[in-house]
């Protein structure tokens, strides 16, 4: 029992991060270095369904080159009432999701993006809904492989 004791004592903020490979799944970019070099590798606009195709918004596949991470975000200028993203890795099915509308100043949109998925030696890609009223069915916008 001790020496678990003299284990978890030695967990600090600054080493807790010290993770790799699929030890990132489901950790938040914003909240690791993994953020730091982000990148957006694929996107897609999330359009209707409709004759015209509206365009309500974007997805993004979300990339770190240092942690080898993927994740989706989703953007839209309008407020919508529903709004979503997954990021899917193709080597296992494991997904993320996110649902929400916060606003950034520095995007010009309502966003929400999702936890990671390690990325490394596979591929993944992203989806997203936007949908701006109860009478019509969400837009609908989905990302190639990265």
């Amino acid at each position: 029992m001790g020496a678990v004791t003299v284990a978890l004592v030695g967990l600090t903020p600054d080493n807790a991060f010290a993770v790799s490979g699929y030890g990132y799944d489901g950790r938040w970019a914003d909240q690791t270095p993994c953020g730091s070099d982000a990148r957006t590798v694929r996107s897609a606009s999330v359009t209707t369904s409709t004759q015209l195709g509206e365009v309500y918004g974007k997805v993004e596949l979300r990339y770190s080159p240092t942690c080898r991470t993927v994740w989706a975000r989703v953007t839209t200028p309008v407020l919508p009432i529903l709004q979503d993203a997954t990021v899917f890795r193709n080597s296992d099915y494991h997904t993320m999701t996110c649902n929400g509308r916060l606003w950034s100043d520095s995007l010009h949109s309502y966003y929400c993006f999702t936890a990671m998925l390690y990325d490394g030696g596979v591929t993944s890609f992203a989806q997203a809904d936007i949908g701006r009223s109860i009478y019509e069915e969400p837009a609908y916008g989905e990302t190639g492989n990265y």
